[in-house]
């Protein structure tokens, strides 16, 4: 679940980046990475911005 979790706030930040001039700052991708209160840890985090 959280796996799943994870790839779809990654999907989020690559779909508001593309939106955006394809530039999205560290502090949005904290803010659409932890929306609704999901519990996404700082590694978490991490590992979204290593992703992306």
């Amino acid at each position: 679940m959280q796996n799943e979790l994870i790839q779809n706030r990654i999907h989020e930040i690559v779909e508001w980046a593309a939106e955006n001039d394809n530039s999205i700052s560290r502090r949005m991708v904290n803010d659409i990475a932890r929306e609704k209160n999901t519990g996404i840890s700082d590694v978490e985090l991490e590992e979204i911005i290593y992703s992306i």
